[in-house]
């Protein structure tokens, strides 16, 4: 319990416990700010449409639902002093401008306090004064000019105009006192958001000079020292002094550091006797990669080929194995450890031999990878690797898979349509080769976790597609995509493709040798083993007559 506490009170004090403590309270004021800003920003944007949308088409359409109005009253004066009926024109036209410009005006003035009251005082006045002019366009056609021209009739038909008229007035005084305060908003959310963005560049600048100061005097300057300390080490002087400054993680590595300086110099003596010991790990090497070589299974009308380039020596932590079910059934493993050597060189073998057993005793291929997870709890959790698990059956033409976290294999050559039938997270992508021919193909993408000792006890799911004479597997590890070139652009998935269009399936061991170099002429250091593998089914044979 003691040294419990000792801990907690040591972790405290660290580097990641103070970086932890500002940076959830950063994110706490960033999470604030950036709310604020959000709710302004929209806020502002709201408003700003509003005022264009809104209040300006709206003062236009009272603008011209007045100039609608003022038509008909003059078209009516004209048409009741003459008797012309081409005086009548001005208002005819504006009269089926009226409902369509006030149904624009309800549409526009619903949430504006108060302006659907008045719009309805504007067209509860238009219509008495309609009323009236109805009246006088009756008795002016029945040949009665002299009652409608006369004053009473005026007099009264102004009344009801000037009372129209003043509706019209109050609706564009709500109008403009509703924007005038919208306006009024706009400029406030505008300000607080100029005074957002300024205190939040000032907390940014602080936080910034003050996280350089502690960067420059917790980590950059004791790692500097640290690493020259570590350089006169690495070159001979083992009795340098090491630093003890800095955060606590630093003086951490810094007694990492002297204690590495102290083994060095208690072992000098035996590095000779360990050198010779490495020549005695020469038959065990041969005889791992030996064992590591795929099978050479094969089943009558598939062909298959593999290529494996390790990324240094002769063990890889990649490898591929080929075990023939039956007569007509065939499956392809294809699997990548973390790193490359002989740790990695056994755990492969592990996982080969694992697999094989599985598939041989009737498991499928994710019944093969389940069976095999579960052989993996005394490993290390940071071991781990990527595996595809490949069942291809001659008799019913269907290839079965399932896949550990493996880069997606790809199957080529399928017809040139959109319409097959894809598993979950598949893809079908057209492409044209070098010779106009167009081609298909299909990933098949992970369909459970990678294997580790983590998830020994998950499963994985398993998928099923035809696998059709002329269609071709071809499936690779993630060294190959990920080789870079000195200007540290991938090789990546279209390179891949593209030399693919460029050669002839049918030729497998020519296809992987074309593959391989292209992907040398792209990086000049290879880092990661790099492996392939191409299975195809054989075209049918035409029927003997």
């Amino acid at each position: 319990m003691a040294d419990d506490e000792e801990y907690r009170v040591l972790r405290k004090g660290t580097l990641a416990h103070r970086v932890t403590i500002v940076s959830a309270t950063l994110l706490g004021a960033v999470a604030v700010s950036g709310a604020v800003l959000v709710w302004t920003s929209m806020g502002l944007r709201w408003a700003q449409q509003r005022q264009s949308e809104v209040f300006t088409v709206a003062r236009q359409s009272t603008t011209d639902l007045l100039g609608a109005y003022v038509d008909q009253e003059t078209g009516l004066r004209g048409y009741v002093i003459t008797g012309q009926p081409t005086f009548l024109a001005p208002y005819t036209a504006a009269q089926p401008r009226i409902p369509v410009i006030v149904a624009r005006l309800r549409t526009l003035t619903g949430r504006v306090p108060g302006a659907p009251g008045r719009l309805a005082a504007v067209q509860s006045a238009y219509g008495e004064w309609d009323e009236y002019a109805s009246a006088q366009l009756a008795q002016v056609a029945a040949g009665d000019r002299a009652g409608p021209a006369g004053t009473t009739a005026a007099l009264a038909g102004k009344t009801r105009f000037d009372a129209l008229r003043d509706r019209v007035g109050d609706l564009q005084a709500v109008l403009q006192a509703d924007q005038d305060a919208n306006q009024a908003t706009v400029v406030g959310l505008q300000q607080r958001l100029v005074v957002l963005l300024i205190a939040s560049l000032l907390v940014l600048a602080g936080v910034m000079v003050t996280g350089t100061r502690v960067l420059l005097d917790t980590i950059a300057r004791p790692v500097r020292d640290l690493a020259a300390a570590a350089r006169a080490v690495s070159q001979g002087d083992l009795s340098a002094p090491i630093p003890e400054g800095g955060a606590p993680e630093i003086r951490a590595m810094a007694g990492d550091v002297r204690a590495m300086r102290d083994r060095l110099l208690a072992d000098a003596h035996s590095a000779e006797r360990a050198l010779q010991a490495l020549e005695q790990h020469g038959p065990a090497v041969t005889a791992l990669r030996e064992a590591l070589i795929p099978g050479a299974a094969r089943i009558p009308g598939v062909m298959v080929a593999g290529r494996m380039d390790p990324a240094e020596g002769i063990l890889a932590g990649d490898w591929y194995d080929l075990i023939a079910l039956s007569e007509h059934r065939l499956a392809v493993v294809l699997g990548d450890v973390a790193g490359h050597g002989p740790r990695s060189a056994v755990l492969a073998l592990r996982l080969k031999h694992a697999l094989a057993a599985s598939l041989r005793a009737g498991a499928d291929p994710a019944g093969a990878l389940a069976a095999t997870s579960r052989t993996l709890h005394d490993l290390p959790d940071e071991l781990f690797a990527t595996v595809l698990v490949v069942a291809i059956d001659t008799t019913t033409d269907t290839l079965s898979y399932a896949n550990a976290g493996h880069p997606a294999a790809l199957l080529l050559n399928r017809p040139a349509r959109t319409d097959l039938a894809l598993n979950p997270g598949e893809r079908a992508t057209p492409v044209t080769s070098h010779h106009d021919r167009t081609r298909t193909w299909i990933d098949l993408p992970s369909t459970g976790p990678l294997l580790s000792p983590v998830v020994a006890s998950w499963s994985w799911a398993q998928a099923d597609h035809t696998f059709h004479p002329d269609d071709t597997l071809i499936a690779f590890t993630d060294g190959l995509l990920e080789a870079r070139n000195p200007d540290g652009e991938q090789f990546g998935l279209t390179r891949l493709l593209d030399t693919i269009n460029a050669y002839d399936l049918t030729d497998g061991p020519r296809l992987l040798d074309a593959v391989a170099a292209a992907v040398t002429r792209h990086t000049t250091s290879r880092r990661d083993d790099q492996t392939l593998v191409y299975a195809r089914r054989a075209p049918a044979r035409p029927a003997r007559t």
